[in-house]
């Protein structure tokens, strides 16, 4: 008989009952999207790397290595030609390589490899954004070529010219590979222009060590460039940011759990409260409380069971695809399919009924272990009633102690905004912190261009030398990318003291950036290690001054100390930094960068979090609205006898308003004044760990216009759910004191 209210509580309450559905169908839609999506986007990927025997890492030499020389190597690590060569293509420029034997093979979308002489295979986001398909002809270097396929490439899924490239451009810079015969045409035309690099895969437990050793100790050779694939951004960016969506994620449904144990805690509190005589005379008409438990816990743990089913399929439909566009757009890897992992499943299955019982069967045990008799007529404290208000006007003392007598439900709704408001803020946050990390970098560099450059040339007008290497520092939860830059004292571009001091056992003592110091938790005079990237040779370090440099993570230490240091002489550079270009014919320059390319990378990272932002901004606005929504309605329900009353006395609408609504107003602005402040305090304690496998420092600064944007949409979500209300209280009848008359 008591499950016969079923379908008249959905047809009372519907709202209610949907608003619930959608915090747990949109908010969990977007975790389990956004995780379902990394996850299928991270074993594709691996599965790749399989497939295609990605290498443990690289090694160029300046001379090709003999095959004598590398057969002796045979039964300690597999060595296979690589070789390559940067061509002017029709658009832009395409690192050409020969066809792959059996380490790093391509993964073949569209087409086949070439065969031909005449052939070639482009990597595919570059054949998409320049419109090349199979069938299409390119010009690469002299030669006319025809597209026999696009894919990609196991070592190049981040599409980098140089490993310390700011970012990819691959509508300008991408991969390419032609048949054997068609690149030996190549190195016959070119011979100069060939980067003898080799793949290797290591055997019987061999190290990088021996690998390194193997290729520096070459006859008459020079190991120029020395990687290992689990330090190559080209292989392992795509996981980090991976990596950093399932972070907000996590952290967001860290806080949606909140958000619905207390939504759903609110809303069985009122719902008792509503039909305590309901429960008070079923109990006293024999009905057992198990069976009343049940009956109250049966709707609400269906509509959860609903939601988490709908979470699933909003995250598999929307969100998964949503959140990893992005990523795939800007990393080269194989299409691939979202599959919901079964921990996701179990989760959305089991945990919100779950938790809805565990709320719901505490509750109705407390309130149901009471005597009929208390249970229909439960003690009340008025707290506003002993309240002196004279002077103040008959509606501002009414609802003043209408305030204090529901202070435990202010209390509630203030905390209601709050939670939300976190949401709110974790996904600006994410934003506005990349926006204030542009404008950081944009005060921070002085200098226009950086030109890599081999050999001591001579230094043109204007430049100034310097010693630049990227290094790895072991962060809490990945390796760091940091950048030691050994400058001249007295730098033009620089601000820290760069006197040279030499090293003192070892150890050289370096200037810090206080985006490297804030980020790891560094200090004046801490020793710390870092490592080449290959991640054998490793060097200590001292911190002398903190000095404000925002670029990345970034030590400064005297050009003379960086050489003796990285390459054992005084008196070396592999860096000029100027004002104005130089003239390219007068050193020999391996690459060139400017300025511009820091805010480009800044860019490049915020347009890759860029729909996560827009998924979690517009979760939380949904979640922020339903929230605020069942918080009005479950204040205008209680209410609903004492608004009838007040109409029956006389009083006006507007004065009705005036009474619950404007008391409620103030409570509103009050909590989502004191939301946003507190709200920020949070994410910046969570920060660290969102952002943790980034090698810059984020900061969730938001500032005072990005304040104002968010209190603009929270109060206009108010004035539209006031303007609801409005409504909603003018439909009360005279009659519904009525109903609950003894």
């Amino acid at each position: 008989m008591l499950y016969k209210r079923y379908k008249r509580d959905i047809r009372h309450n519907f709202g209610m009952y949907l608003a619930i559905f959608i915090i747990l169908a949109i908010g969990l839609g977007t975790v389990f999207g956004g995780n379902a999506g990394d996850d299928s986007m991270i074993q594709t990927v691996e599965q790749f790397f399989d497939d295609a025997s990605l290498c443990d890492g690289s090694a160029a030499v300046l001379y090709p290595l003999s095959e004598d020389y590398i057969e002796k190597s045979s039964d300690r690590f597999l060595v296979e030609e690589a070789f390559y060569t940067d061509m002017e293509a029709s658009v832009g420029t395409l690192r050409v390589f020969g066809s792959r034997k059996t380490i790093n093979t391509p993964y073949v979308e569209n087409g086949r490899l070439p065969e031909g002489d005449n052939e070639i295979f482009l990597e595919k986001h570059y054949a998409e954004l320049n419109g090349y398909t199979c069938g299409s002809s390119i010009i690469a270097g002299e030669k006319k070529y025809t597209v026999s396929g696009t894919g990609c490439l196991p070592d190049y899924v981040y599409v980098l010219k140089r490993i310390n490239d700011m970012s990819s451009h691959t509508a300008s810079f991408s991969t390419a590979i032609v048949s054997e015969d068609a690149f030996s045409e190549i190195k016959e035309e070119f011979p100069e222009k060939i980067i003898a690099n080799y793949f290797f895969i290591l055997k019987n437990n061999e190290t990088s060590e021996s690998v390194k050793e193997f290729f520096s100790s070459a006859e008459n050779n020079i190991c120029t460039e020395f990687i290992n694939s689990d330090t190559n951004p080209r292989i392992t960016t795509y996981k980090e940011d991976c990596y950093i969506v399932k972070r907000a994620t996590f952290i967001f449904a860290v806080i949606l759990m909140i958000v619905i144990s207390y939504v759903m805690c609110v809303f069985l509190q009122n719902r008792i409260e509503r039909e305590r005589k309901y429960i008070g005379t079923l109990s006293a008409l024999g009905y057992r409380k198990r069976e009343l438990i049940f009956h109250y816990l049966g709707l609400p743990l269906i509509i959860s069971e609903a939601g988490g089913i709908g979470s699933l399929i909003a995250g598999y439909f929307i969100f998964s695809k949503m959140l990893t566009k992005d990523s795939t757009d800007l990393y080269s890897m194989p299409d691939f399919k979202v599959s919901m992992p079964l921990y996701i499943i179990l989760f959305a299955i089991i945990v919100p009924p779950l938790i809805m019982l565990v709320i719901g069967t505490f509750m109705l045990t407390r309130k149901i272990a009471s005597t009929p008799n208390e249970i229909i007529k439960p003690k009340h404290r008025a707290l506003g009633t002993k309240l002196k208000l004279s002077g103040l006007s008959y509606i501002t003392r009414y609802r003043t102690r209408q305030f204090f007598k529901e202070l435990t439900g202010n209390v509630v709704m203030i905390f209601g905004v709050f939670i939300s408001t976190v949401l709110l803020i974790l996904g600006y946050s994410i934003y506005s912190s990349i926006k204030k990390y542009q404008s950081d970098i944009d005060g921070t560099v002085k200098y226009k261009y950086m030109y890599y450059v081999t050999g001591n040339d001579q230094v043109p007008e204007g430049a100034e030398k310097a010693e630049i290497h990227n290094l790895k520092y072991k962060g809490s939860i990945s390796d760091l990318d940091i950048t030691l830059f050994g400058i001249s004292e007295n730098s033009r571009f620089f601000t820290a003291d760069t006197a040279e001091r030499g090293a003192d056992n070892d150890v050289y003592t370096v200037s810090v950036s206080d985006s490297f110091a804030e980020k790891c938790g560094i200090h004046e005079n801490d020793v710390f290690t870092v490592t080449d990237t290959s991640g054998i040779d490793e060097y200590t370090l001292k911190a002398g001054e903190i000095v404000p440099y925002s670029v990345g993570l970034s030590v400064f230490i005297n050009i003379n100390d960086a050489a003796l240091m990285i390459n054992g002489e005084r008196d070396h550079y592999n860096t000029l930094l100027t004002e104005n270009e130089i003239d390219k014919d007068s050193v020999n320059i391996l690459a060139a960068y400017t300025s511009e390319e820091y805010t480009e990378a800044a860019d490049s990272m915020l347009e890759s979090l860029m729909l996560i932002i827009i998924a979690l901004l517009g979760s939380a606005a949904i979640i922020f609205v339903t929230v605020l929504f069942l918080m009005l309605k479950f204040m205008t329900d209680k209410a609903k006898n004492n608004i009838s009353l007040l109409k029956i006395l006389g009083y006006h609408a507007n004065e009705v308003n005036k009474i619950y609504l404007g008391g409620e107003t103030y409570i509103i602005i009050i909590a989502i004044l004191l939301s946003l402040p507190l709200g920020t305090l949070v994410i910046k304690a969570l920060f660290p760990y969102l952002t943790a496998g980034y090698s810059v420092r984020l900061d969730p600064g938001i500032t005072l216009s990005g304040y104002a944007i968010l209190a603009v949409f929270m109060f206009a979500a108010y004035a539209v759910l006031y303007i609801y209300l409005r409504f909603r209280l003018a439909g009360i009848s005279f009659t519904e004191i009525l109903k609950e008359r003894e």
